[in-house]
């Protein structure tokens, strides 16, 4: 087995930041001028291109590498398990002859989405299973939009393998928000539920400026940063990142100087990226800054006690919601009262329809927070996305949000 370090991983970082590598399917694709979809499969095609690669990351300066495994999983290569088991077996075989000495090698793990959370537990242990075989006990679980699943893999993990480390990392937009909805300073707070969780931390969609922005108000340093080479421009059949090696240095230095554990980079990124950082950040020991992070008010999600609608779908009981079409003028006598009478009625929310047929009415989402401050009524508003952008969109979801509108269609 091959000697991941000459010091455990969990020691290394008690006085050091780790640097981990840059992109492996970005970088791949920009050296062999194809799409980086299922480049895993490179590690039986072309084994020679994964460990130049390694190899080249590895003499930037990292001391970590990740198994080119991403999208090693059911979901994207099917149920041919033989096939999972060769790019594992392939891919770890590669890491080891790429690596020296004082190399980590980390299973890398991409998200399993569009799966129920059981299925997605068992495609995660399956892999597992392949890289613990293997003898590999680091793990990079990267690119996460929600938590699904990753907790009880670590758990399943833990009891195969007690020395096992665990990293697991969220993308988040540049609000703080996945693809899911989940905010990240959520994502990265510590609990019973992700004790297992060594490390937790952010990585790709973002910049490192955004990340570190966002890590002002994160209120741990024990955390992994790995951001994208700002963000893709594509220019025919090319897709390029548009951050270059010298200002993504820069960035880095200022998230490692705030005391954060574990550094790398993610798409877009080259070992050109990583060597710029390693040869201005001015040491290969890389001492730790150990900052007290500073204390942070985390703002709560909001209170679904409020949400009286949720709450009744929560409990199990039968919500009656009846459709009031907005007014074409500015009269609202007739839109009121028969919105008095629904409620008098019983019915426990109005769902207002957003200009249908595409003909202009009175604003839904306005409508509904008028309904809601003199009535007091549940109001769904629609919310057509074919006359917003995405700035528009996230506006008004936010001011309705203040004038407590929660549910939304």
């Amino acid at each position: 087995m091959h000697n991941q370090g000459k010091v455990s991983i969990r020691e290394f970082l008690q006085n050091n930041v780790l640097i981990f590598d840059g992109a492996m399917g970005t970088y791949y694709s920009s050296i062999v001028n194809e799409p980086a979809i299922n480049c895993e499969m490179a590690n039986i095609q072309h084994p020679e291109v994964i460990e130049s690669i390694h190899k080249e990351y590895i003499a930037a300066g990292a001391h970590a590498i990740k198994t080119n495994t991403f999208g090693v999983n059911r979901k994207n290569f099917g149920e041919n398990s033989k096939l999972l088991e060769q790019l594992v077996d392939a891919a770890v075989e590669i890491a080891r002859s790429s690596a020296n000495d004082t190399t980590y090698i980390f299973a890398d793990i991409g998200p399993i989405d569009g799966e129920e959370e059981e299925k997605v537990v068992e495609q995660y242990k399956e892999v597992v299973d392949l890289f613990l075989k293997q003898g590999i006990n680091y793990f990079l679980f990267e690119t996460n939009s929600s938590i699904t699943g990753l907790f009880e893999t670590a758990r399943y993990i833990k009891e195969k393998s007690p020395e096992a480390f665990i990293i697991n990392s969220f993308a988040v937009l540049p609000d703080g928000y996945s693809s899911e909805g989940r905010y990240y300073r959520k994502l990265l707070s510590r609990n019973e539920e992700n004790a297992s969780v060594d490390i937790l931390g952010l990585n790709c969609v973002c910049g490192p400026a955004h990340m570190l922005t966002l890590l002002e108000n994160v209120h741990t340093t024990d955390i992994s940063i790995m951001p994208n080479a700002g963000y893709p421009v594509v220019r025919g059949r090319r897709t390029f990142y548009s951050n270059g090696p010298t200002y993504y240095a820069e960035q880095l230095e200022n998230i490692v100087k705030k005391g954060v554990q574990i550094i790398g980079g993610c798409c877009g990124t080259t070992p050109a990226h990583i060597k710029a950082f390693v040869e201005r950040f001015g040491s290969t020991s890389f001492v730790r800054q150990k900052i007290q992070p500073k204390s942070v008010v985390v703002t709560e999600e909001k209170d679904e006690s409020k949400n009286h609608l949720w709450r009744k779908l929560e409990e199990g009981k039968k919500v009656i919601a009846v459709e009031l079409d907005s007014p074409k003028n500015a009269d609202l006598s007739g839109f009121m009262e028969s919105a008095r009478r629904l409620q008098t009625a019983g019915v426990d929310t109005l769902t207002i329809a957003d200009c249908p047929i595409a003909v202009a009415r009175m604003d839904s989402a306005l409508l509904a927070c008028k309904v809601k401050r003199e009535l007091g009524l549940d109001v769904i508003p629609h919310m057509t996305c074919r006359d917003r952008n995405i700035n528009a969109i996230k506006a008004l979801l936010l001011g309705m949000y203040v004038e407590e509108i929660y549910n939304i269609l």
